[in-house]
């Protein structure tokens, strides 16, 4: 994590099927923040689960992104609470990287009707929230068959593009 790369199978799978497993099956589902993050990840997770009812992206501009990394740099400093993995190269590798395995995973669930897409940029917290639990309801509660928006409608642009 410190150089910015992906963590390996083999760790995410114990962290996360030993937490799911842990929780039980009466559970009414998972929200797993940052995974998959790769094809492999997310084939895995299909076949562990049995099914995926919905995945959220949390969309932002590059730009964005960045000046948060920056803040919360800043604020590590100042609290002594400074992460590795918060300098410029780091960044860059971290976004590098999710234009090349993240992006046409999430093609793929796009693919399935399996993706909703939020505004990440709204710097109001309380609209983000209720986008993500709206679609988390329509995807999971209502089982809509449609809704969110397409990938292609992204800030990062289409996946085709590559």
């Amino acid at each position: 994590m410190d150089s910015g790369e992906t963590i390996p199978l083999q760790i995410c799978r114990e962290v996360i099927y030993t937490a799911m497993h842990e929780q039980g099956s009466g559970s009414w589902g998972y929200c797993i923040e940052g995974y998959p993050r790769t094809m492999r990840q997310l084939e895995d997770l299909e076949q562990q689960l049995g099914r995926l009812d919905v995945a959220l992206l949390i969309d932002c501009t590059e730009q964005y992104c960045k000046d948060n990394i920056t803040k919360r740099y800043k604020e590590g400093l100042e609290n002594g609470n400074q992460r590795k993995d918060d300098n410029e190269e780091i960044v860059a590798t971290r976004l590098s990287l999710f234009k090349q395995n993240t992006l046409p995973m999430l093609k793929n669930l796009d693919d399935k009707g399996k993706l909703r897409v939020i505004d990440g940029d709204n710097t109001n917290l309380d609209n983000v929230f209720k986008e993500v639990t709206n679609a988390i309801d329509n995807s999971i509660f209502i089982q809509e068959s449609e809704g969110g928006k397409s990938l292609n409608s992204s800030k990062h642009g289409s996946v085709d593009e590559t």
